[in-house]
């Protein structure tokens, strides 16, 4: 689930800043080289066995 590491981190400061008309802006980590490259590999791998078929 790569999406959902992009989340607010607490649902309620979502739900405060969307009351009072702010933007939730998401709290991206620093990921690191090793989970990049990871991460990198598994999409490249996914669209590669979805072009395979």
């Amino acid at each position: 689930m790569i999406g959902r590491r992009c989340a607010t981190n607490h649902w309620a400061q979502a739900s405060k800043k969307l009351r009072t008309g702010q933007k939730a802006t998401p709290k991206q980590k620093k990921l690191s080289k090793q989970q990049n490259a990871r991460r990198r590999g598994t999409l490249a791998g996914a669209i590669r066995s979805a072009f395979k078929k």
